[in-house]
């Protein structure tokens, strides 16, 4: 007899191997790999090859959706060896160069999980205060509240 929830398991693809294994539901966009052999050899690849592995792009919007790890406020993250950095951070440095000191990635799309090299800008953190004023998202502070 089956146990409880077998049924229930889905299918996804390694990242690493490309073959398909069995998770359960609650695992879905966690599970990366069909083994741990796979997970250590996948960090033994180029940055940008892992990085890529974490990308899905989205057709409507144009968006590179970070399925990797993220933190609360939404912002993908990237381990680059042992520590981990912004995965927006991560995808204009790879594909644009050094981030000046200072600058922040800043996206026009405004969606924290993008990645995509073409909807990132640099800017100051005052940019981005403009640039949330602009677009109607800032949230004011009011007098006594």
């Amino acid at each position: 007899m089956p146990r409880k929830g077998h049924d229930s398991r889905l299918s996804c693809v390694c990242a690493q191997c490309g073959s398909a294994f069995m998770v359960h539901p609650c695992r879905i966009g966690k599970a990366k790999f069909c083994t741990r052999v796979c997970e250590a050899t996948s960090r033994t690849r180029p940055p940008l090859e892992r990085f890529l592995g974490f990308v899905s792009p989205e057709p409507n919007t144009g968006c590179w959706l970070w399925t990797g790890a993220a933190v609360p406020k939404g912002y993908g993250t990237f381990n680059i060896e042992g520590k981990f950095h912004r995965a927006p951070r991560v995808s204009w440095t790879l594909s644009r160069g050094d981030i000046p000191a200072g600058l922040l990635v800043l996206h026009h799309c405004d969606l924290p999980l993008c990645v995509n090299p073409e909807h990132l800008f640099l800017g100051t953190n005052a940019d981005n205060q403009l640039d949330s004023i602009r677009k109607n998202r800032h949230r004011w502070r009011h007098a006594g509240a």
